[in-house]
């Protein structure tokens, strides 16, 4: 803890100094600037989709609910990832739409025994539930398991830097419910790709709302499904490249029109 302590606050030093600092949301901008960091010098740049989830595949979508409600969530099995309080939000979700849900929790972590142990509890309270916990996956089972999905949840209880797990589901045309915290809403937004739960605090109850609002009313979630495809093409590499070439621009600027006054001076 020492060590890092050391390291951080050395980090910490630097923050002034720097030409340029990029973040990848105005949430995380925020904490550099409040730690120090000169505002001009703090720019907001997104990160790109990755490029094993970079094509668009968009799915049609059924004229009625489905029998069985597809559900994924994709992260570290781990307390402040919310899996737990996921898990507490599914009988309410079951309750409220009365169809099977079929969830599927991807990933690994510390929790995952205790989180595996719970899920078998709810999957015994109430028949509608299953759950399936397949571990992390390839890219590719990645794609194939967001081809198949209806929604994603992000159910993180603290506060993301971002959460680019939502714009690479949204390009399979896959909505999000979420807790509203860190850099969440710079991406989700209520009604256009997915649903946000308060997220202070976060609570199970105000997740289940979130997620039956995604799925309860047919003509809203076709609006959700187009907006999550929309949403996500925003964040491709071309753009995110020529937004960085653009800030080095700018940082390069000045020490390139001293150099060159140096060089006339010389002559």
């Amino acid at each position: 803890m020492w060590r890092d302590y050391l390291k951080q606050s050395a980090r910490h030093s630097l923050l002034p100094n720097y030409s340029a600092i990029v973040t990848i949301s105005d949430h995380i901008r925020r904490a550099v600037i409040a730690n120090g960091a000169k505002p001009e010098r703090v720019h907001k740049l997104p990160p790109p989709i990755n490029a094993a989830l970079g094509e668009s595949c968009n799915q049609s979508v059924a004229n009625g609910p489905p029998s069985t409600w597809r559900i994924v969530f994709a992260g570290r099995m781990s307390r402040l990832k919310g899996v737990e309080v996921l898990l507490d939000a599914m009988p309410a979700v079951a309750a409220a739409l009365n169809l099977q849900l079929d969830l599927i929790l991807i990933g690994d972590g510390p929790d995952r025994a205790e989180l595996q142990e719970k899920a078998q509890r709810a999957q015994s309270r109430d028949r509608r539930l299953n759950v399936r916990m397949p571990g992390w996956m390839k890219p590719h089972e990645l794609r194939a398991a967001f081809s198949e999905a209806d929604l994603l949840v992000v159910p993180s209880l603290w506060p993301e830097p971002f959460g680019l797990i939502g714009p690479e589901a949204g390009r399979f045309g896959v909505p999000a419910a979420a807790f509203d915290v860190g850099g969440i809403s710079e991406w989700l937004h209520d009604g256009v790709n997915g649903e946000l739960a308060p997220g202070d605090p976060p609570t199970a109850r105000g997740l289940a709302d979130a997620i039956v609002r995604c799925l309860r009313d047919p003509v809203l979630y076709a609006k959700l499904r187009k907006g999550a495809l929309e949403t996500s093409l925003s964040f491709n590499m071309r753009r995110h490249v020529e937004s960085l070439i653009g800030i080095f621009g700018q940082v390069a600027e000045p020490e390139l029109r001293q150099g060159s006054e140096l060089c006339r001076s010389s002559l």
